[in-house]
C-alpha cells in the first residue's frame, strides 16, 4: 500500500538519514534539510514549508518540501523531493511530484520553481524535471562554487 501523508516529527531523523544515504547532498544541505523539516512539522499546513512523506509497505521511502514564494502571486518553490536510493527509477519520485503539483494547484499556485546543481551527480535530477514537463529556465554560473552552477527549472500549473 502506498501513502503520501504530512510529515510528522518522528519522520524527520529517518528522512534526513534517507537523504544522506543517497550520496548526492553535501553536509551543509543535510543540515539545512534538518532545519527545514523541523520548521515544516512545527507548523503543518501553515504558510511556510509543506512537507509530505511517501510510504510504501509501511516504510518511508521519500518526501517532499515545498512552499509559497511570498514575494510573488502564485509561485511556489519546490525545495526538496527525495526518494530512497534503492527505490530510484521505480516511479516513486513521479508519484510524489504529481502529488506536490496537485497540492500546489489546490492552494492556488500557478508556477513551480525548482533549483538544482549543475554537477554531474545531479544529472539524474535535471533529467527528472525535464521528464515531468519542467523547463530549464536559467543557469547562474558558478553559483554554489566554481564549476557548480545553479540550474532553475519551472513548470506552469495553469
Amino acid at each position: 500500500m502506498t501513502l503520501i501523508r504530512p510529515t510528522l516529527p518522528d519522520d524527520v531523523p529517518i528522512l534526513v538519514r534517507l537523504t544522506e544515504e543517497t550520496g548526492i547532498f553535501r553536509p551543509g544541505e543535510i543540515k539545512t534539510l534538518d532545519e527545514v523539516l523541523a520548521q515544516a512539522v512545527a507548523q503543518p499546513g501553515g504558510e511556510g514549508y509543506h512537507s509530505y512523506t511517501l510510504e510504501a509497505e509501511r516504510q518511508r521511502i521519500g518526501f517532499s518540501v515545498h512552499g509559497p514564494n511570498t514575494m510573488t502571486e502564485g509561485t511556489w518553490d519546490l525545495y526538496w523531493i527525495v526518494v530512497r536510493a534503492d527505490c530510484h527509477r521505480a516511479g516513486w519520485g513521479g508519484k510524489l511530484l504529481a502529488f506536490v503539483e496537485d497540492d500546489i494547484r489546490k492552494r492556488g499556485g500557478r508556477l513551480i520553481v525548482a533549483e538544482t546543481s549543475s554537477l554531474p551527480t545531479y544529472e539524474p535530477t535535471r533529467k527528472f524535471y525535464l521528464k515531468h514537463g519542467y523547463t530549464q529556465a536559467a543557469v547562474v554560473p558558478d553559483y554554489y562554487a566554481d564549476g557548480d552552477s545553479l540550474v532553475f527549472f519551472c513548470k506552469r500549473l495553469r
